[in-house]
């Protein structure tokens, strides 16, 4: 899978600066964000190409674990403190069940249900049927 993420000669042709572990990181950190892959996923690509060592892709792994345990807990202390909660939509999306929201929404996309009687299933009104089912 990986291989269709970022395919061999990528990693091949890829010429990071290596003056030292954190130098290296940065360098492979702005090449994964840049093809939106994980950190980690390169640092093993290069390892498995032979291009570094074992002991240095363990040190990166670790590094890069790191760096995303601090990020969720940034992004969760982040999310705390935020006021309100989820929008009304969500709530009951989330009381009714997935399954029967995502059957209202393929009926009504194949026209077999009207928005009226969609609303009466989902218990809001016609005309916010549609948000309610866009979110799933």
């Amino acid at each position: 899978a990986s291989e269709l993420l970022v395919p061999q000669s990528e990693i091949e042709q890829w010429q990071p600066q290596f003056d030292g572990i954190e130098d290296f990181q940065t360098g492979v950190s702005a090449f994964a964000d840049a093809r939106n892959v994980s950190r980690a996923m390169v640092a093993y690509r290069l390892y498995k190409s032979g291009r570094i060592s074992r002991a240095f892709w363990e040190e990166l792994t670790s590094r890069f674990r790191e760096m995303w345990l601090r990020e969720k807990a940034s992004n969760k202390q982040a999310a705390s403190e935020t006021e309100g909660g989820p929008s009304y939509y969500v709530v009951r999306r989330h009381r009714l069940g997935g399954a029967l929201v995502r059957v209202v929404k393929r009926t009504l996309d194949e026209g077999i249900l009207t928005p009226t009687k969609a609303g009466r299933v989902l218990g809001v009104r016609p005309n916010n049927v549609a948000l309610l089912v866009d979110g799933v």
